[in-house]
């Protein structure tokens, strides 16, 4: 009888493990969940990687896979990062209605989770379509939209980018000293968080605006203040568009050779940019600093330097 029950259980036992062993092999649906989450990261990371690079159709393929991971577990706030992601290529792209569908349907699916970042988030990217559009009134209203989710509760850095976003249409919208006001509280929030990038771009626009109403010494000052943070980061675009604005800027005080120096280090940074990311279009900025570097070398007599330039704009030839 002893040995009868010692065998069931020795049977109960391997049963047991038969089962265990048979479950081992199908992974837990947690461990699934993580899995497809963890894949949608790394290739939202492999698209912004190939975004920085302007290499817009591989970060968008890159998206467009970040956002089947997401949705393949329904993750709605990873759908609505990679919609976010997407939205930025057709911007970058010009492709402007393609951009504001796809920010919209974020927002759907952000209204529906009622969650105010995101919210915002999207309000953003809508108005930046519109601001680029030219349509200044209708990008506000969507930027001040933004501003009423983020008053609900959102991240600070969240919120800088508001009000820079706001300083920006009110800039072109030539209300100067609400641009400021904005430019200043976005400028706070970014020290406080020492995010030498978003200070640099503050200092930029808070020098733009100096400089527009007159005050050269002002603008000249703060741009110096974003080129020290550019440089901190090794922002490169950024670094150019330091040095054009000192030029212009040096150019209104009547500091020609200043400017003259100025103008060639922003042509140097563009022609080291245009080797680093080929996929970049940098023509339309290096001409413009061409047409700067000769209009200043007529004026203080190097005509060498002048001539040489000229080989640089299109359709010239040496003489």
């Amino acid at each position: 009888m002893k040995d009868i029950f010692s065998l069931k259980l020795w049977i109960i036992f391997g049963l047991i493990l038969t089962l265990l062993s048979a479950c081992s092999s199908v992974p837990p649906k947690t461990e699934q969940v993580t899995e497809n989450r963890d894949k949608a990261i790394e290739y939202a990371e492999f698209g912004n990687n190939y975004y920085n690079q302007g290499m817009y159709e591989q970060a968008l393929e890159f998206f467009k896979l970040a956002l089947a991971y997401n949705g393949a577990i329904y993750n709605e706030a990873g759908i609505i990062q990679s919609y976010n992601s997407i939205g930025k290529i057709y911007m970058a792209r010009s492709k402007l209605d393609s951009a504001e569908a796809t920010f919209s349907k974020a927002f759907e699916i952000a209204e529906k989770l009622e969650n105010a970042k995101y919210q915002a988030q999207c309000m953003t990217n809508i108005g930046e379509t519109h601001l680029l559009r030219g349509d200044d009134e209708k990008a506000l209203k969507y930027f001040e939209k933004a501003l009423e989710f983020a008053q609900k509760g959102i991240p600070q850095p969240d919120m800088a980018i508001i009000f820079h976003y706001l300083g920006s249409v009110h800039k072109k919208l030539e209300q100067y000293d609400l641009a400021l006001d904005y430019f200043y509280k976005a400028l706070g929030i970014n020290l406080g968080n020492k995010l030498s990038e978003e200070i640099a771009s503050n200092y930029s626009m808070i020098a733009s605006i100096y400089s527009l109403k007159g005050e050269y010494e002002q603008a000249m000052q703060n741009i110096s203040w974003a080129l020290e943070y550019d440089k901190k980061v090794e922002h490169s675009l950024g670094i150019a568009k330091d040095y054009y604005a000192m030029g212009i800027i040096s150019q209104k005080l009547e500091n020609f050779e200043e400017a003259y120096l100025y103008y060639n280090k922003t042509f140097f940074v563009y022609n080291s940019l245009e080797v680093i990311y080929p996929n970049i279009d940098f023509k339309k900025e290096i001409q413009s600093v061409v047409m700067k570097i000769i209009e200043l070398a007529e004026k203080l007599g190097k005509e060498d330097d002048a001539a040489s330039f000229r080989l640089l704009l299109p359709n010239q030839k040496p003489e």
